[in-house]
């Protein structure tokens, strides 16, 4: 998984080359905060995920086994469903674009 996560946003020395140590210290600054924001964005999602399908699971709790209620419950666990599969497909696509080889 590291190797994905360091295929999408490219390390910023390889792209400028060589930098002189005292004009270059903000290129290593940029460079940590996009690794930091790179790896934390996945831990968020995670985050984000997990509280999604918790709120989905007390909505259906809270319905109290009325139809309407279920209805909008189930229709928000699809739309979490489908929210899911276009993130995982938008990286697997980010991963099959950046291995192509012109």
């Amino acid at each position: 998984m590291a190797d994905f996560k360091d295929s999408i946003i490219p390390n910023w020395k390889s792209i400028t080359g060589p930098v002189d140590t005292n004009a270059g210290w903000w290129f290593d600054l940029i460079n940590t905060i996009f690794i930091y924001v790179k790896d934390s964005i996945f831990w968020l999602l995670a985050l984000i995920t997990i509280w999604l399908f918790i709120y989905i699971g007390w909505k259906l709790v809270k319905a109290d086994w009325n139809p309407e209620e279920m209805k909008k419950a189930f229709m928000h666990l699809v739309h979490i469903i489908i929210w899911l599969f276009i993130v995982a497909a938008s990286f697997a696509i980010v991963k099959i674009v950046s291995g192509i080889n012109f």
